[in-house]
């Protein structure tokens, strides 16, 4: 992340500067201190999961598996960044995976598609290509290259991710904003753009009053506890001579059958309706 910030909007790295000059050795050089505390936590992290066996095998999860799965990720949270509906406490694996489904090959295109257009206005709109650089760094940790746990995307990922594209909207609003006196009806299409876009993110929070919101809370809670009924930790063997955990155990469990459905688990708004037959949930 450092050095995709380096290269734009620093611009202390490439473009006049190279890539091994001396300016960018010395870039290069400070971020070591960085590298050497990520790679020391990451070790750590490695190893406690690895310990505790949450880490899919390959037996269980291909390469080709995963590579499926990471493509998918990064086109989940675009999605959802965009269009930030459906939510749902668990977004659970498939038992098996298989990576020339439709769902992935629509990822697969995605991404290079995303890709090609960042490279190919690298130059025009720098900003574009950091951002989807930083993008898929901050994601590839939790794409599913070293799969942790049965979920194949979690919303709270989306977070850090979308940064750089709120950045990249922001100066992009910007520049809409101070080019507008050329136009007759360019300042009061600006305005029109930035109240659509405050209106989408804000009314999900303004419109429902206290206590829709207090029935919406209540209803993420209930679907919790179905997650946690469908898979949850078991808890580690202790029941060694020495008293000590033997490190099996904490490993994901299904409590059902794979071929049993999941039954809709995201938190619905306000105004959606309880499914067909089913009766109210309270806390």
């Amino acid at each position: 992340m450092l050095l995709i910030l380096d290269v734009y909007p620093l611009r202390r790295l490439g473009r006049s500067l190279g890539w091994w000059s001396e300016p960018a050795r010395r870039v290069y050089v400070e971020k070591l201190p960085f590298v050497l505390l990520a790679a020391a936590t990451s070790a750590l992290a490695f190893r406690a999961q690895v310990l505790v066996h949450t880490i899919a095998p390959l037996a269980q999860l291909s390469v080709p598996a995963r590579l499926g799965v990471s493509a998918y990720g990064l086109s989940f949270y675009l999605w959802k960044m965009l269009v930030p509906l459906n939510l749902s406490p668990l977004y659970e694996r498939p038992l098996t995976v298989d990576p020339w489904a439709t769902p992935f090959i629509l990822s697969y295109g995605l991404v290079l598609a995303t890709t090609a257009i960042a490279l190919a206005l690298h130059r025009r709109v720098p900003g574009l290509s950091a951002a989807w650089s930083a993008y898929v760094v901050v994601l590839l940790p939790v794409l599913g290259i070293v799969q942790i746990g049965p979920q194949i995307a979690a919303d709270r990922y989306t977070y850090l991710a979308s940064l750089g594209w709120a950045l990249l909207a922001g100066a992009g609003l910007g520049s809409c904003w101070r080019t507008s006196s050329r136009w007759q009806t360019g300042t009061p299409t600006v305005l029109l753009l930035a109240g659509i876009a405050t209106a989408n993110a804000s009314k999900a929070s303004i419109l429902p009053s206290a206590s829709s919101r207090i029935d919406s809370l209540e209803e993420c809670v209930t679907q919790w506890r179905t997650v946690r009924k469908l898979v949850h930790v078991t808890p580690p063997d202790s029941s060694s001579a020495t008293g000590r955990p033997s490190g099996r155990g904490n490993e994901f469990r299904r409590d059902r059958p794979p071929e049993e459905p999941v039954q809709s688990n995201r938190c619905r708004g306000p105004g959606d309706s309880a499914p067909h037959g089913s009766a109210p949930q309270t806390l």
